[in-house]
């Protein structure tokens, strides 16, 4: 399996955690984890990528997931879709607020957009 770089990049920037701290935490050469991270290597141990996922605080499917459709609550969504619910997770509290606002006030604008067919 192969790590999602961008997600767990992104997530240790977020977390404030720098390669060289993450690969000593979980006993790692920082060489290799750099492998990992970077996709130099085909095939990450499982048991690695469960060790990262549990260290980053994800779940190992939020890590390594390739697929363009994501299953998010009941719903099964497009790959724009999840980029949205993917920045949406990691807005603070008062912009989530704002983003909601957003949303909601686009649907009753272009209420046809509003539900899947």
């Amino acid at each position: 399996m192969k790590i999602q770089e961008e997600r767990v990049l992104l997530l240790m920037e977020e977390n404030g955690i720098t390669q060289r701290k993450m690969a000593q935490d979980l006993a790692i050469s920082p060489t290799t984890l750099n492998g990992y991270l970077h996709g130099k290597y085909l095939h990450v141990p499982d048991d690695v990528i469960r060790e990262i996922a549990d260290y980053l605080q994800v779940s190992v499917n939020y890590i390594t997931d390739r697929s363009a459709l994501l299953q998010i609550g009941n719903g099964i969504h497009d790959k724009e879709e999840a980029v949205v619910f993917d920045n949406y997770r990691h807005l603070r509290p008062s912009d989530k607020k704002i983003a909601a606002d957003l949303i909601s006030q686009l649907l009753k604008n272009n209420p046809d957009n509003s539900t899947r067919s």
